[in-house]
């Protein structure tokens, strides 16, 4: 082999041919290395490359290239079926890493299972390696299947193309690939009937899908057209479209469905069928008027001559007079002709429909070709015979006859009918509202009673009352314990009413009951032994009335005190038989009632005066013991109290206590024995502590205190008492808010023995009542300046009346309890016009009651303590009308 080399001004031709100079044995192979400048070289070597050019046949060894070889010469593929290779390397070592592009239709090829073109590979100079650049790379070729109807087989090119920095192969040229696809789609339309079949009654429906077998180039309708026998999805046609759009509401894939309808023709056909045939339609020549096959419906008859008869509510039942109830006929198939049913009824029965107007003996009912499935119904109603014959039965018959013989003489069933009595001795007794509820006195109830059938003679009821209530009605013209209530052969059916009223019987007591029951008499058998039920009446206490709270030893010698905050009721006494200060409370206006014991320490409890608020319950009290003034305070509504000694220190000091509370601050007054006189004490902050005791110059002898803060914030706190040294009643006042006190000013003179008093200020008017002792009077004093001056007047003098009164003001209406000697009773003097003049009331008239009177009135409510000395009792009366009632 010669070497030949070239210089510098051919080195790159060899980048586009390169040859052998053959000069031996038909060996191969140029081998060209450089050589110096020289003209002669040079035409040499010219007309070497232009030999070795025209013998070249492809890249030779040591030739930069990309190889590009498909397995078998080329590549052969199928849609969903065979798949073929081909390999590409590199020709020569690259200096640099070489990537090949490779670009091909996604849409028709895959490489290695991707269809994301281009794809990449790559080859380097590392060798052995993955991208060694001698080591073939070898690709997989796919075809998709794409459901189009293609050319078969068509073709789909696979090009590359290389990037480097190696010069060599930057931008080299490298042969491309057609790949040659075999298609798998052909055009076809599926029918797919459900079940295998299509198959109907009369009136109802079957399904089939229709669905192409590939995508079209345009879009496809397929036309179902029914025949006389069938509607296809409600009509006599239906048209279907598909197209290439998946998914979508046409993808040409998606089976649409065809609901196919029996059409209920009324006719007697027997087994029949039904024919729906298709027709396709498109631009797209595969597809347009491709035959598709035909769907045959079995239909069954749903058409016989029959009458279809319904009971309403499954069967037939009335009563007599009363109401009815009803059945319907209906012919299964249209008749040729007219069809008459006549509907019969028996002996107990009417029935009403079709040919009748009104309630008969026998009715028709037409039906035609035109209302031959129209129901008609027929009434049935049981004769009122006044018959008492309890439950029975009766039938209703049916004849048929028509010129279709189908119809003619048809055999239809007759209907059983039940029928209920209505003749049955009975009472209704109907309460209005559903219940009885009254309230003591006002408001009443009522009920009504009637007969249910006609009597053979008179029936009486007597309504009894209990102790609780009245009745009124019937035999009674006022509210009584018995009304009898009479029923006649002619006014049987009319309802009588009973009156309900509940007894007002004074007692305040929480709701109750009462129950008024019934006997009845008649020579009529089937209501002699009948009864009635008892009513069950709810009774409301009327609000006012009078209960015993407590039972001690010595009620009537002390003073009791009442107090009243909300619903919350408090009294406080002295029991003689311990000597102890106790304390009664009530949390619903005076129902029910819990008692304690304040203070039992010594002797205790005497002249008590008691006030409440939202801060607490306050009692000032006489500790006859030790002769001091006390006082109990109670900060969780009287279940727990704290005593102290207010004022004492050797002293005899204490009784006739009266106490008032204005905000926090306590106004006391009570007499000082010691000095003689009336003795004032306050606190400032609820008790907690207390100013120094004060003597109120000027009173002498006092009995009877009664202490009054003025109402609306005015600094005035007043007095009234007896003088019992100069037997008088007098009145003193303080203007500074107890501070310093005026002279006392002498009310009424007369009187022998200190009797209590009752002081109330409302602005400048004032009013305090007392029992004039020597003329056995109540009497009260009155003033319109605050006290400066003051007038008398007489309030009741009836017998011995007035000691132990108590005076309650609210606004102009002046209440004063006060205990009637005479006749052992608790009295109330009312005024309405600021004393003006004068109504009086019994409260309590039980034994000899109605000493040591405590009273408050909030509004028209007014409460009361007092004594029932002859039993020894703690008694409460409450009236919520102002005292008209108790």
């Amino acid at each position: 082999m010669y070497i030949v080399g070239w210089n510098a001004k051919y080195w790159s031709r060899t980048q586009e041919a390169l040859c052998s100079v053959i000069l031996l044995a038909s060996l191969a192979g140029c081998g060209i290395n450089p050589f110096p400048d020289n003209p002669a070289v040079d035409r040499a070597l010219e007309a070497l490359l232009l030999e070795c050019q025209d013998c070249q046949t492809g890249p030779q060894p040591g030739q930069p290239a990309v190889l590009v070889t498909a397995s078998g010469g080329s590549l052969n593929i199928v849609e969903a079926g065979a798949t073929d290779t081909y390999s590409i390397q590199l020709n020569t070592e690259p200096t640099n890493p070489v990537a090949i592009d490779i670009t091909f239709d996604g849409a028709q090829l895959t490489l290695n299972g991707s269809a994301v073109s281009p794809m990449t590979i790559s080859f380097d100079s590392t060798c052995p390696g993955p991208n060694c650049w001698s080591s073939p790379q070898t690709l997989n070729v796919a075809a998709v299947d794409d459901a189009s109807i293609e050319a078969n087989p068509h073709t789909s090119l696979i090009s590359h193309a290389a990037t480097s920095t190696d010069p060599d192969y930057s931008g080299i040229s490298i042969d491309s690939l057609n790949a040659s696809i075999t298609d798998n789609d052909s055009p076809g339309i599926s029918v797919v009937e459900s079940g295998g079949s299509t198959t109907a009654t009369e009136g109802s429906t079957d399904t089939y899908t229709v669905a192409l077998t590939s995508a079209p180039t345009s879009p496809v309708t397929v036309t179902a057209t029914a025949d006389t026998q069938t509607q296809v999805n409600g009509g006599p046609s239906a048209a279907l479209t598909f197209d290439a759009t998946c998914p979508g509401a046409q993808c040409w894939s998606t089976p649409q469905t065809v609901t196919v309808t029996a059409i209920d023709d009324a006719l007697s056909e027997g087994p029949h069928s039904g024919n729906i045939t298709h027709a396709a339609t498109s631009l797209d020549l595969n597809y347009n008027s491709l035959a598709v096959s035909a769907v045959t419906m079995a239909i069954t008859d749903n058409d016989s001559a029959g009458i279809t008869v319904t009971e309403s509510g499954g069967n037939t039942a009335v009563t007599e007079g009363a109401g009815t109830d009803t059945y319907t006929l209906v012919l299964t198939s249209q008749p040729t002709a007219d069809v008459t049913i006549t509907v019969n009824a028996d002996a107990q029965t009417n029935v009403d429909g079709g040919s009748c107007g009104g309630p008969s003996s026998s009715c028709t009912f037409t039906f035609t070709s035109a209302n031959w499935n129209t129901a008609q119904t027929v009434t049935v109603s049981a004769l009122d015979d006044a018959v008492a014959e309890g439950p029975h039965a009766a039938t209703i018959s049916h004849s048929v006859s028509s010129l279709d013989l189908d119809y003619n003489g048809y055999a239809l069933a007759g209907i059983n009918t039940s029928i209920t009595d209505n003749d049955s001795a009975g009472i209704s007794v109907t309460e209005s509202g559903g219940n009885t509820s009254v309230t003591e006195g006002s408001p009443t109830d009522s009920y009504s009673l009637v007969l249910t059938s006609q009597p053979t003679a008179d029936v009486t009821i007597t309504v009894n009352a209990d102790a609780q209530t009245r009745v009124n009605g019937g035999s009674c013209g006022v509210p009584a314990s018995s009304c009898t209530f009479t029923f006649t052969s002619a006014n049987w059916n009319l309802a009588q009413t009973v009156t309900v009223i509940g007894l007002d019987d004074s007692v305040l007591e929480i709701a109750h009951n009462g129950t008024i029951s019934h006997t009845v008499s008649s020579p009529d058998g089937n209501y002699n032994p009948l009864t009635i039920a008892n009513i069950a009446v709810s009774i409301a206490d009327s609000g006012h009335g009078k209960l015993t709270v407590d039972t001690i030893t010595g009620a009537i010698f002390y003073h009791n005190s009442i107090a009243v905050n909300g619903a919350n009721v408090y009294i406080a006494y002295y029991d003689d038989a311990t000597n102890s200060l106790k304390f009664a409370r009530s949390t619903d206006a005076g129902i029910n009632w819990t008692l304690s014991t304040v203070d039992n320490l010594g002797n205790v409890g005497q002249f008590n005066s008691m006030v409440a608020d939202g801060s607490g319950i306050y009692i000032a009290y006489y500790d006859v013991a030790n002769k001091d003034a006390k006082m109990a305070i109670s900060t969780d509504g009287g279940a727990s109290f704290s005593v102290q000694v207010v004022d004492g220190a050797g002293t005899d000091v204490g009784d006739w206590a009266s106490l008032d509370k204005d905000g926090s601050v306590l106004h006391l007054a009570y007499r000082s024995a010691t000095a003689g006189g009336i003795r004032y004490i306050q606190s400032t902050d609820s008790g907690l502590s207390w100013n120094p005791a004060i003597n109120i110059p000027g009173t002498s002898g006092p009995g009877g205190v009664s202490l009054d803060k003025a109402s609306g914030g005015a600094p005035v706190v007043g007095i009234s008492y007896f003088d019992n040294i100069n037997n008088q009643w007098e009145f003193v006042i303080s203007t500074d808010d107890g501070a310093s006190w005026n002279a006392p000013v002498v009310v009424h003179v007369g009187g022998n023995f200190p009797r209590p008093t009752s002081l109330k200020i409302d602005g400048t008017r004032a009013h305090f009542s007392f029992y004039e002792d020597v003329l056995e009077d109540l009497m009260v004093a009155s003033s319109t300046d605050t006290g400066a001056t003051w007038s008398t007047q007489t309030v009741d003098s009836a017998g011995k009346v007035g000691d132990y009164n108590s005076l309650a003001l609210d606004g102009t209406n002046l209440y004063i309890t006060y205990f009637d000697e005479t006749n052992f009773e608790l009295k109330l003097a009312f005024s309405t016009d600021d004393g003006g003049s004068w109504s009086f009331r019994v409260i309590d008239t039980a034994g000899q009651t109605g000493t040591a009177t405590a009273l408050v009135a909030v509004g028209t409510n007014l409460y009361v303590a007092y004594t029932t000395y002859s039993s020894d009792e703690i008694r409460f009366a409450k009236s919520n009308d102002g005292g008209l009632s108790w």
